[in-house]
C-alpha cells in the first residue's frame, strides 16, 4: 500500500535522524554556572556573564546540562505524565476495546468477523503500549537507582508513535464507514474516534521537539497521506460537489448573474469540510504553540534554579573559607587548648566572629 510505504519511510527517517544526531555530535559547549556567576551584580538578568547556548529545537548545546534538565523535567512532570497516560488508556479502552469486546460477547455464537478481529487486535496493541509506558514510567520515576530518568520521554514518544502507526492503518481500512458522519465524514470521524488521545499532549510536558514530532507525524498521516491515497480532497471540487448534490437530491438555486460565490455550495463546503479541517488544524497548532511556550518557561525556571544552586554553593564555600582563615588566626594567637575552647564556643554560639575573642 502507498500509505504504508509512505508512513514507513517517515518513521524510518525519524528514527534514523535520532540515531545520527547523537550526543557526541550535538555537544558543543561545557557550561559552568560557577564560572559564569557575577555575584556583584544587583540585576537578576546580569548575574550570569553568559547564559547557556541552546539549539532552537534540540535544547542546550551542553549535552550534560541538557541531560540534567531532562532528568529534572521528568521529576517535575511525572504526575502530568501519569495523568496523560491514564487519559490515553481510557480513550483507547472505552472507545476502541469496549465496543469490539461487546460485539464478541453479544454476537451470534460469540464469534467476531475478520474486520472486528483486526480492529480488536490493533486496539489491544495500542492499549498495551500505553499501559506498558505508564508502568515503566512509574517504575523509572520511583526507582532511586535509575539515574537516567529522561528515558521516560522516549518511552512516551514511542507509545504515541505506535498509536499513530496502528490507528493510521485502522483509519485507512475503515475509510468508508466515516461517511456515515456526512460527505466529509472522515474529518469528523478522525476528531471523534482518534483525535481525543492527542489532547493529552496539552499537559504532559513532553519536550517541545518530541511534541512537534508526534503532531507532525499524526497530521501527515491522518490529514495528508491517507486522504491523498483515498482522493478525499477531490470531493471538495465543484464537479464532486455537484455529483453529491444530485446523488443526495439536493437542489441549489442558481445565483444571480454577477455573483462570485454560490451560497449553497459554499455552505456545503463550510459545514462538511472547512469547519472540521480548521478545527483539526487549530488544535494541532495550539498543541505545538503551548508546548513551545511551556518548554521555554520550564527551561528558564531550570536555569534560575541552577543559578540559585551555584550562588548557594559559592556562598557556602566563601563562609567555609572564612571559617578556616579565622580558625587559623585564633590558633596563631592563643595556645592550642585555649584556641580549641574558643572555636568550640564559637561553633556552639552559631559561628566565629570578632566578639568571640
Amino acid at each position: 500500500l502507498h500509505f504504508l510505504h509512505s508512513l514507513s519511510s517517515i518513521v524510518m527517517v525519524v528514527l534514523t535522524a535520532i540515531t545520527l544526531f547523537g550526543r557526541r555530535w550535538l555537544h558543543k559547549e561545557n557550561y559552568s554556572f560557577k564560572e559564569q556567576m557575577n555575584v556583584s551584580s544587583i540585576r537578576t538578568e546580569d548575574i550570569l556573564a553568559s547564559t547557556p547556548s541552546q539549539y532552537w529545537l534540540l535544547g542546550f548545546k551542553d549535552r550534560n546540562l541538557e541531560e540534567e534538565y531532562l532528568n529534572d523535567l521528568v521529576d517535575v512532570s511525572k504526575d502530568r505524565l501519569y495523568l496523560g497516560y491514564g487519559m490515553c488508556t481510557f480513550f483507547v479502552f472505552a472507545h476502541g476495546l469496549v465496543p469490539r469486546m461487546l460485539a464478541v460477547i453479544l454476537g451470534k455464537n460469540h464469534t467476531v468477523d475478520d474486520r472486528n478481529a483486526h480492529a480488536l487486535a490493533l486496539y489491544s496493541i495500542v492499549f498495551a503500549a500505553f499501559i506498558g509506558g505508564l508502568i515503566s514510567s512509574i517504575f523509572i520515576c520511583r526507582s532511586k537507582g535509575w539515574k537516567s530518568k529522561r528515558v521516560v520521554f522516549y518511552i512516551t514518544e514511542s507509545a504515541f508513535l505506535v498509536y499513530v502507526l496502528l490507528m493510521g492503518i485502522l483509519f485507512a481500512k475503515n475509510w468508508d464507514d466515516f461517511f456515515n458522519y456526512g460527505p466529509g465524514g472522515w474529518l469528523v470521524g478522525f476528531i471523534i474516534e482518534y483525535g481525543s488521545v492527542f489532547m493529552a499532549l496539552f499537559f504532559m510536558n513532553l519536550p517541545f521537539a518530541q511534541t512537534l514530532e508526534i503532531i507532525a507525524l499524526a497530521f501527515t498521516t491522518f490529514m495528508i497521506i491517507i486522504p491523498l491515497d483515498k482522493d478525499a480532497w477531490l470531493t471538495y471540487s465543484d464537479e464532486k460537489v455537484k455529483e453529491t448534490f444530485l446523488r443526495r437530491g439536493v437542489e441549489c438555486e442558481p445565483e444571480p448573474s454577477g455573483t462570485w460565490i454560490n451560497i449553497c455550495e459554499f455552505t456545503y463546503r463550510w459545514e462538511y469540510y472547512a469547519i472540521p479541517a480548521i478545527t483539526i488544524c487549530i488544535v494541532s497548532v495550539a498543541i505545538v504553540i503551548v508546548s513551545f511556550f511551556v518548554s521555554k518557561s520550564i527551561r528558564e525556571a531550570f536555569v534560575n534554579k541552577k543559578i540559585i544552586q551555584a550562588f548557594t554553593k559559592q556562598k557556602e564555600e566563601s563562609l567555609m573559607k572564612q571559617k578556616e582563615e579565622y580558625e587559623s588566626l585564633v590558633c596563631s594567637i592563643f595556645p592550642k587548648p585555649v584556641a580549641r575552647d574558643l572555636i568550640k564556643k564559637a561553633d556552639t554560639s552559631g559561628g566565629l566572629s570578632s566578639s568571640s575573642l
